[in-house]
Parts: C-alpha cells; structure tokens; sequence
C-alpha cells in the first residue's frame, strides 16, 4: 500500500531460456533499474511488487542473455511492458434511484470496489442544501414532498483519484387504507347504495388508479394522474341479495419506467352491513309519568351493523316535530309540566333511518316549605354562628332561593341559592326578615323567618358620686355596657322587691345603657342595699338570660351634731390644778376631735373625747377650741378656762381628790358600756343594725 493505493505484485515469465551464462531479470521504470535478477534455468520467472500510480512511463520488464566466446559475446534482450495507470482501477457503487416514502426514515449507501481505503463524501447538484445528514458512506433523510427527485451525489477518493456517482430521490406518500362511505340505502336493502371511495394525502407524480373490486372481479376503474393529495371514486351497489364485500384498493406507481414500484393500499365493506337502522327501542327512567322537579332520563337504541346516529324531536302544538337532542340518551333534570308529550327517537345511518315514539306525563308538585328554626323566628346573640335551614318536603329536586326583606321591597337583596344560610358570626346589620323561596319544578312556595339580634354580654355596674350625707340629695348611676337594643333595655331601682324608678334605654346600635337613682338618703338607710335591675325585653331570649341585677351597700355618713362639752372641775381654777374636758357627739363615721388653744400652734388629739391638763398655770388662761370632724362635715365648740392665782401654798389633795377624774373616767365608761350593751342585746333581737339608735342612745 502506498498512498492509499493498494499494492499489486507484478510477474515477469519466459520459458525456454538457454544460455551458459544464464539469464538477467531488469525491471525498469525509465532508466531507473528497480530490480535485477539473474537465473540459470530454462524457465525464468520474476516479480515485483509495486503500489501502481497515475503516471504515462511504463514498467518495463526486459530479459538478457549473453551468448558466443568472451571475445565475441553477444546480448539478446526482449521485453514487456505495462502502463502504471491500467494497474489502477476501481469502481463507485450506489443505485441511480432512490425511493422512499414521506416521514419515513430512509437510508442512501454508497460502496466502492476496487479499493481498499476510500474517503466518502455527499453533495448535491447545483450546491442545493442537502437534506438530511451524512456520515461516511451513508445518508440518513426523512423525506418531504419538496425533496422529490433531488440528485445526491457520492465522492470516492482512492489514493490520489477521487471518482463520483449520483442517485435520483424519489419520493412518495399514501399514508393510510382509503374510507369506504355509504349513503341513500334504506332499511329492506332494496335500493342502490352510493359507495364513495377516499384517499388522502397522496404524492404520486404518476397519479393513483382506483379499483372497485368483487372478489376477483373488477367492478370499476378509475385513473386519475393529476398530482393532487386527495382522490375519491364512487359506486353504485345494490346490497340486496348481496354476499361478500365490495373492496377498493388504490394504486400508485413510484420511480422510473424501466424501474417503477406499485404500492397498494384498500378496505372493504360488507354487502350485509349496506342496510338502515332497525327495532328502534326507547327506554325510560324512573317512569313515563313523573311529577314536577323530578329528573327523565329517555335511552334509544337500534339494530345496526354500525353505530347509528340518533336524534330526538319532540311534538308541537301543531303536529311537527323540532329537535330537542343529537344524543341517544335524552336527560330532564328537573320535570316541568311544559316537559309533557310525545317524543320521537330516529336512529339513522348513510343507508336509511327507522324511527319509535314515546309519550311522557309530567304531573304538577305538591311540597311543603318550612324555615328552621321551625317558630319563623330566631333570637340570636350578636357574634355567635347562626344556620337557618330551609327544607321542601316531598321535592326531589328543589331549587333555593334566600332574599333579605327590607321596608322596600324593590330593594330585597338576593343572599344565595341553596338551602342552608350560614352566618359565621351574627351582626347587628343581619338581623331582620328573610324570606326562602322554593321552585319544583313550575310551583314556587315560601316561608318567612325572622331573625333577631341582641347583645346583652356583661352585668350592670353600680357607681355612686360622691358620698350619701344624711338629708342630702345623693346620686347613684348604673350602667350596662354593649348593649343591643338599647331601646328594648329597661333599669330598675329596686329596695328589696320593690321597684323604686325605672328608666328604658334609647338608641339602634350597640351602645352603654346608664340610669340614675336620686334621693335623700337618711340615717336609718345606713347598711340597708340598693339594687338595680336590667332587664332586655326582647322576644326569644331565655329567661334566666333576659334580666341581671347588682347590689351596693349604702353607708350614710352623719356629720358631727349635738356636740356637748364639759369642763371638770370648773372652768375657773387656780393656779397647780388639773381640769379635764369631756366631749360626746353624734356623728358617723366616728369623729376626730383636736383640742387647740387659740393664739398657740400646739394641738392635742383624742379618740374618745376626754382631754386632760395638768398642773395648769396663769398662762393657761384662755379660750380653747375643740374641733369634732369626720368625712361628713365639723363642729367647734369655743370654752374658756380662767386659772386665778393661788392665795394659798398649793397642798397636795387628799387620797379621794386625786382619784376624781379617774372615777369620773370609770362612770363615764360604765355607763357608756350600760348603754352598748343595751343596744347590741336590742339590735340582736331586731337582727339589724341601726345607726340612729345608736346615736341616740350615745346622746
């Protein structure tokens, strides 16, 4: 192998050689010696081997022989000769046409012969794009029409000679059998069915030929070589008496005269199958008579070799019929009387049609509407979930309608159609009428309900406004917080069960409700009770709901009265003596009392009233105030202690003097424990308590 160009062995013969000094082999090329040989036999065989090129110098084989004496030798040559080039041939292998089918994958080979290493290569004529894609000797296309009679070309290089052949590309399509179609037979068969035959999607540059076939006879012949993609053929049968099938089979020729391809594609018909639909059945569901809103479901069938059509019509007032549906299963959903009649199923094919009539009653509803909570009415709190349901006895298929009512009725809003109307969480703005329409079928009925709305959600509070005086104007407030009505809210002043005042709220939203209670408390009002009662006087809502109540003790604050002030011994003393003042007073609650020198910043407190001043002095003289105060109110009561001065040295008093103002202090406690003792015995038989008995017995 030299350049790509397989190497071949050349062989140099000659027989009946003689010679005593034997024989010379030279191959030559040119001048140039490429190998030399010598024999000694008669028959002289030589070869060379060479890798032939394209050049005009032959390669020589010449043959010598020397013959006569060393001094009168003689050469005898002969020779043969061969042309390089004849040595080097090969051949390029590839069909002239190529046939294939539109969107099929197809394959072009391309071999050579004649050498051993070719390089392959692809072009087209005229530098067209070239479809599909190559790879060494092969080209893989899938074909479209356009690509028809396209000239691949395929290029062999063998060493230094590249050599090339073309292939033709045609192309073809008949992608699918042709359809048979039948039309104007009828229903015994006794008239001539037009069959029409169809293909589509053709390429054929040789056109199609259309045969109509019975068995192996041939009925009829169609050719038609326009190039076009749809051919279509028809024929007349009688399908009457007739057995087998009637076959079309479509023809296309492909490729070149002397080398065409028929391809074939048919379908058959059935000569029994060319007859119209027969025993039309109409079936119907739940019955031929239903009442108003109940749902009719009518099926139609029929005898056929071929699903047949179905139409349903239904009768006028006038005896025609108008269509109502092309399917075989004819649904009401919901009955209404108008829905009554006669209705027709025809079941029809291309040979014929048959047809059955059915009549269909529709009686008028007879239901019940009734709202849920069943009294036409709900009372509901504001915020709470609230479901109102609206049911139709003895309706199958009801249809609901829920409208809120408002004072005009052209303004009703429709709210939805179903039969539960849901409130999540109730506002003041949902509560009002509503009105639940329901249709079955042509009869429409209602019921009413009313929805009402409270808010009623905590107990009432009582506040007093400043503090209750004996004999003074006091004010007492109750208030009730959120609620709905306020109108329909009522408070009540009680003092036990009776009702004192009563006041009614005002207003339609959400809103405080506040009354106020006045009156001039007295003392014997102290530790009794007010109450105050609220009761929403609203329809439906339960008892033990509709009313709350509070209660609030009173305290009657008594201001200091009926102050009474003693001085023991005597306002007027001498100098060394003791005096002590006693002071009682009526008063609730308990008063302070602060003795108080005027003209002197020192004061001087006590609980009980009793002040005692020791060893007074002529400075002691003066006027004393004694101020009794509690929340209420004050007194001062103004004494005046004179202190003389003592004539006589100051001795001490005897053992009875100094124990006076103690004694006096021991019988004033006494008789005040006389008096608490008395009271409480009295007030335990009473089983209250009572300030004025109190305060009196204190005066």
């Amino acid at each position: 192998m030299e350049d790509g160009v397989p190497a071949v062995t050349l062989t140099c013969s000659v027989d009946g050689v003689y010679s005593q000094t034997g024989a010379t082999i030279q191959w030559l090329h040119g001048d140039r010696v490429l190998k030399e040989e010598e024999f000694g036999d008669s028959a002289v065989t030589s070869e060379y081997r060479m890798s032939p090129q394209n050049t005009e110098v032959d390669i020589v084989c010449r043959v010598t022989v020397l013959v006569g004496d060393d001094d009168d030798k003689k050469t005898i040559t002969k020779s043969s000769s061969i042309l390089p080039s004849d040595l080097c041939k090969y051949e390029v292998i590839i069909p002239s046409e190529t046939i294939a089918e539109v969107g099929t994958l197809t394959m072009i080979k391309c071999r050579s012969a004649g050498c051993d290493s070719p390089d392959y290569s692809w072009s087209t004529v005229e530098d067209i794009p070239m479809p599909g894609s190559s790879e060494n000797n092969r080209v893989n296309i899938t074909p479209k029409v356009e690509h028809d009679g396209y000239l691949y070309v395929c290029n062999v290089k063998c060493g230094r000679e590249t050599k090339q052949k073309r292939t033709k590309l045609t192309v073809f399509a008949l992608p699918s059998p042709p359809v048979i179609q039948a039309k104007d037979g009828t229903e015994d068969g006794s008239a001539a069915v037009t069959l029409t035959c169809s293909v589509d999607g053709v390429y054929s540059k040789r056109g199609v030929t259309i045969q109509w076939l019975h068995g192996d006879s041939l009925l009829k012949e169609f050719h038609d070589s326009a190039v076009t993609s749809e051919y279509t053929s028809e024929y007349m049968v009688s399908p009457k008496n007739g057995e087998g099938y009637i076959v079309c089979k479509v023809t296309i020729l492909v490729g070149d005269d002397d080398n065409d391809q028929q391809i074939t594609k048919s379908s058959s018909i059935s000569l029994s199958d060319l007859y119209a639909p027969s025993q039309v059945r109409i079936s119907v569901s739940p019955d031929s008579t239903v009442r108003e809103g109940d749902m009719v479901n009518l099926s139609c069938a029929a005898d056929s070799r071929w699903p047949p059509q179905i139409r349903w019509s239904r009768r006028l007032a006038n005896g025609q019929f108008e269509k109502v549906s092309d399917d075989a299963v004819l649904l009401i959903d919901e009955a209404l009387q108008t829905h009554g009649g006669t209705y027709r199923c025809e079941a029809f094919s291309v040979y014929g049609s048959s047809s059955a009539n059915i009549s269909v009653t529709v009686e008028a509803a007879s239901f019940e509407v009734e709202t849920r909570p069943v009294q036409g009415k709900t009372t509901v709190m504001l915020g709470s979930p609230l479901d109102v349901i609206c049911c139709a006895d003895s309706c199958s298929s009801p249809h609901f309608n829920w409208t809120k009512q408002t004072d005009n009725s052209s303004n009703a809003s429709t709210l939805a159609p179903e039969s539960r109307l849901s409130f999540p969480a109730v506002r003041v703005e949902d509560g009002g009428a509503y009105l639940c329409e329901v249709r079955c079928g042509s009869v429409r009925k209602s019921s009413r309900i009313q929805i009402t709305v409270y808010a009623f959600p905590q107990d009432p509070v009582i506040e007093s406004v400043g503090i209750f005086l004996e004999g003074e104007e006091a004010t007492v407030t109750c208030t009730i917080q959120d609620v709905y009505p306020a109108s329909s809210m009522e408070i009540q002043w009680l003092e036990g069960e009776t009702i004192l005042e009563s006041h009614r709220g005002r207003g339609a939203v959400v809103q405080n409700v506040t009354s106020c209670y006045k009156w001039a408390p007295k003392a014997e009002d102290s530790m009794k009770q007010v109450s105050c009662r609220a009761v929403l006087h609203v329809d439906g809502i339960p008892e033990e709901q509709r009313s709350r109540l509070a209660v609030a003790d009173i305290d009657v604050f008594i201001p200091p009265r009926n102050t009474t002030v003693q001085v023991h011994p005597l306002t007027e003393i001498q100098e060394g003596e003791d005096v002590t003042i006693f002071c009682q007073t009526i008063s609730y609650p308990p008063s302070t009392m602060t003795l108080k020198k005027v003209g002197d910043s020192a004061t001087y407190s006590s609980s009980d009233g009793n002040f005692s001043l020791h060893n007074l002095t002529l400075k002691d003289s003066g006027r004393y105030e004694l101020n009794v105060t509690n929340q209420a109110g004050y007194e001062v009561e103004v004494i005046e202690i004179t202190v003389e001065r003592r004539l006589e040295p100051l001795q001490s008093p005897p053992f009875m003097a100094k124990i006076i103002v103690p004694t006096l202090c021991l019988v004033t406690l006494a008789l005040a424990s006389f008096f608490i003792s008395k009271l409480m015995k009295k007030l335990r038989t009473k089983g209250t308590y009572e300030v004025t008995e109190l305060m009196t017995m204190a005066v």
